[in-house]
């Protein structure tokens, strides 16, 4: 299943992994899978790796002197990666991998990525809120989005999606780097929308330069990969010439100024093209798929073309005097060919060779068969051996030749190769925050205020996703919201809606995007858990419940007064009475942890939570619902759709089910299962009642009032009639 979702090109596996897995049959059979031994995949052999990639690609040669020095350091670079065990396990066959095949990939840094600056949001709650979409072969032809990364994703390049998902996948917690996202986005947002569109056509041809500048380094560079690397700096000039005219001197923290305050980068950049456009002739290269040097580059180049060139008139004039030599009948067939690597012969078809062979030529000339193809017989003679002197394997010396200036070209593009790495980046991040500028153009965005302090208040906020398939999508508010918000109401009356857009206003403001509200004030979010969506299936070996409890247990097990817990309907997939004990105590073990307790948001239908005293109506506590109205016949109910304050202890189950389109008669025959199931236990309560003879009990007002709502359930079967006993 993880294979399928990643879709990676190579898997790098162990032997034993791939037999218990069964991998040959489960995944596309198009993906090579590379098989290691399982020592490979053990921590000290990463770190053995990482450790010898450090001192050969970090540190010059050691000398005598230095050598006490480089160990020091190795020994503190090893002593860093010691808690790493598990990622380390995967380097060394990654590392093997990548020596095996130099041209295609290199190793260009090792970076640490520190997860304590990052919101941790587990890879089911990335689902469960839909922020990213769930792994399926299933196939949809439906436009609307169905992810919030969906929504948000206009990347155009390929290093843009790939960066815009690590930001998914790693919110930030830094107050800095969010600011800055949220200040580039404003910058962009101001502008015209042809300017964006101008930007978002420029930057389409940012191609993946690390990549290029590789194979340039190994002088494996394509045709294709000079002619990238030469549109990359081109519009790279574009990009920033557009740059300075629209924005002008951009704020601090902002990619456009880290793009637009490198003068040495840019400085770089016109040098680089002028170099490439004239070295390399671009319509030749494409048309013989090699890298051809212009004329004028280099004067021997220019000598050698220029033989090359004429080298087939002179093999004409060769054949002319090499017929003189040969007998009459033979003349008219003899050519004198060039053959790469091989050099010059005198070829004939082998239906007059033997002519050629029936007399003493051989020997007065100097003639020597050499070998026959394709019925020509190739010979040698004074003429080619001369030529071949004169000349030499002149197709193999243009070739090296252009290899030579080539390589030269390479390296004097490798002395940039920091800058073109570090452009590379910022223009890959400005990839991404013009996708999300763009979301925000489209789907009328605010920027929130992201602050230290704990709290959330939104203002009109909306639904990401829900607003762009419902339509007259209506905003709800959530002005500082309770440290525990306990939300009723009738079903369908978009309670989960509305929980689930205050995770994804707050996972967004993470992000460094715009959200989908008037004004958003977050605190700083270091964990959301959710318990929203009910998983079953055989691959856990779960429950639905189990499910959900497990859910619940990881939010009480880890979350501080810095997260964010959503609750929908916990408890639901257990009998009522059990499913309210845990919901009560799941709400008051977080309640005692005020005031160092999360935010909680939770729904439910449970509302003997209230009623039953499980929970109270106080602070950290606070009650709110969703506003619903019966129609004056009382049929048909009003969805508002708008949050108050109060508790509704209504769930109009059999209104939703008619409305869900179940009959009639069904939802009237629910009904009257409901009040004999009430009654039921009503009277099962009132057998705990004692008074002091039958006749107290049946003139009882308590008795009268709680058999009153029944008596038409007891007109209907005499024999429900309770006794007085």
């Amino acid at each position: 299943m993880t294979l399928s979702f990643l879709t990676p090109f190579v898997p790098l596996v162990s032997d034993m992994c791939k037999n218990a897995c069964n991998l040959d049959s489960d995944i596309d059979p198009s993906i090579e899978i590379v098989v290691s031994v399982p020592k490979l995949f053990k921590s000290d052999a990463g770190k053995n790796a990482l450790v010898h990639w450090h001192m050969d690609e970090r540190m010059p040669a050691p000398t005598d002197s230095d050598l006490d020095s480089d160990q020091q350091t190795a020994c503190m670079y090893q002593e860093a990666l010691l808690q790493l065990s598990v990622i380390l396990s995967c380097v060394c066959p990654l590392f093997d991998y990548i020596k095996e095949h130099p041209t295609s990939m290199h190793v260009l840094s090792v970076e640490t990525i520190d997860l304590h600056n990052a919101m941790r949001v587990s890879e089911e709650d990335l689902y469960s809120l839909q922020i990213l979409d769930r792994p399926s072969s299933f196939q949809s032809d439906v436009t609307t989005p169905s992810s919030l990364f969906a929504v948000l994703n206009n990347t155009v390049t390929s290093s843009g999606q790939v960066l815009l998902k690590e930001w998914f996948h790693r919110p930030s917690l830094e107050i800095q780097v969010i600011e800055g996202r949220l200040r580039s986005i404003k910058l962009l947002h101001r502008l015209p929308n042809s300017v964006l569109q101008e930007l978002s056509r420029l930057l389409k041809h940012i191609k993946n330069i690390p990549r290029i500048l590789g194979r340039i380094g190994f002088h494996r560079a394509s045709v294709q990969d000079w002619l990238d690397l030469y549109h990359f700096v081109y519009y790279c000039l574009m990009i920033i010439d557009m740059l300075n005219s629209n924005v002008g001197v951009p704020p601090n923290n902002t990619v456009l100024q880290k793009i637009l305050g490198c003068p040495e980068v840019q400085a770089s950049l016109a040098p680089m093209m002028e170099m490439i456009q004239t070295t390399i002739d671009f319509s030749k290269s494409s048309e013989f798929s090699h890298v051809v040097v212009l004329p004028g580059v280099d004067p021997e180049l220019d000598q050698l073309q220029y033989q090359y060139d004429h080298l087939e008139d002179e093999l004409l004039t060769l054949a002319d005097c090499a017929g003189k030599h040969v007998p009459p009948e033979v003349a008219p067939f003899v050519q004198m060919v060039y053959v790469p690597r091989m050099g010059f012969f005198m070829a004939l078809p082998d239906t007059v060779a033997g002519l050629m062979e029936e007399v003493d030529y051989n020997d007065e000339f100097g003639v020597t068969r050499e070998y026959t193809n394709d019925h020509v017989v190739y010979y040698r003679c004074p003429m080619t051996d001369y030529f071949g002197q004169r000349y030499g394997d002149i197709h193999t010396k243009v070739e090296e030749k252009h290899i030579e200036l080539v390589q030269n070209l390479g390296d004097q593009v490798l002395l940039e190769r920091g800058h073109l790495l570090v452009l590379a980046e910022y223009l890959t991040e400005l990839d991404c925050i013009q996708s999300l500028a763009k979301a925000a153009l489209d789907h009328h965005y605010n920027p929130p205020t992201v602050t230290t302090a704990r709290g959330l208040s939104i203002q009109f906020g909306r639904h990401p996703i829900y607003e762009l398939v419902f339509e007259n999508y209506v905003a709800n508010s959530a002005s500082s919201i309770p440290p525990i918000m306990v939300l009723t109401g009738a079903n369908a009356s978009g309670k989960s809606a509305y929980m689930k857009q205050i995770a994804l206003i707050v996972y967004m403001a993470h992000i460094g995007s715009f959200v989908p509200a008037k004004e958003a004030l977050v605190g700083l979010t270091d964990k959301i858990f959710t318990c929203t969506s009910t998983v079953e299936s055989s691959m856990t070996n779960t429950s639905a419940f189990a499910h959900d409890a497990l859910q619940v247990a990881q939010a009480i097990e880890y979350a501080t007064d810095r997260s964010l817990v959503v609750m929908d309907e916990f408890g639901k997939g257990t009998i009522p009475e059990d499913g309210t004990s845990l919901l009560a105590a799941s709400l008051n073990y977080f309640a005692q942890k005020h005031p160092n307790c999360p935010t909680v948001i939770a729904s439910t239908h449970f509302h003997d939570l209230l009623v039953g005293n499980l929970v109270w109506d106080s602070y950290p506590f606070g009650l709110y619902c969703m506003s619903t109205k019966l129609n004056q016949k009382g049929t048909d109910l009003e969805y508002h759709y708008q949050v108050q304050r109060g508790l509704d202890d209504r769930s109009f189950a059999f209104t939703t089910a008619v409305a869900a389109g179940l009959s009639v008669d069904d939802v009237q025959q629910a009904e009257s299962y409901e009040q004999r199931s009430r009654y039921e236990t009503m009277e099962q309560a009132m057998l705990h009642l004692t008074f002091s003879n039958d006749d107290d009990l049946a003139t009882s007002p308590i008795y009268q009032a709680l058999l009153a709502p029944f008596s038409y359930l007891l007109s209907l079967d005499d024999e429900t009639t309770p006794s007085k006993q």
